[in-house]
């Protein structure tokens, strides 16, 4: 991660086997060891012929956790709805795959937070 001065970014990539309506993790950080206070993701995603491209936005205050979805593009129909929790101590950013929506999806974020 780079961080300059309270603002600190992070780049992550990976992929999941997208079942539709089951939910995969894939950011977390312990709020006991590195909080922020607001983070934006720019997200891009890939299922097979389908793309899609959003923002979202994150408020947390170490008990609860809001976000907000925007800027969402997509081709041929939506792959994901994105979602956050609070889970033991951890935040957790969730994508969860549409109706029809299975097999192989890769994304890639960068997440900028205020510390």
């Amino acid at each position: 991660a780079l961080q300059i001065n309270n603002y600190k970014f992070s780049v992550k990539t990976g992929s999941f086997n997208a079942s539709s309506g089951v939910s995969t993790v894939v950011d977390s950080y312990s709020l006991l060891n590195d909080e922020y206070d607001t983070m934006e993701y720019t997200l891009n995603i890939i299922n097979g012929d389908n793309i899609q491209a959003q923002k979202v936005l994150v408020l947390q205050n170490t008990t609860k956790v809001y976000s907000s979805e925007y800027g969402i593009i997509f081709n041929n129909k939506p792959i994901v709805s994105i979602g956050v929790s609070i889970v033991n101590s951890s935040y957790e950013l969730k994508l969860t795959p549409e109706s029809g929506i299975s097999g192989l999806t890769t994304y890639k974020f960068i997440r900028g937070g205020i510390v």
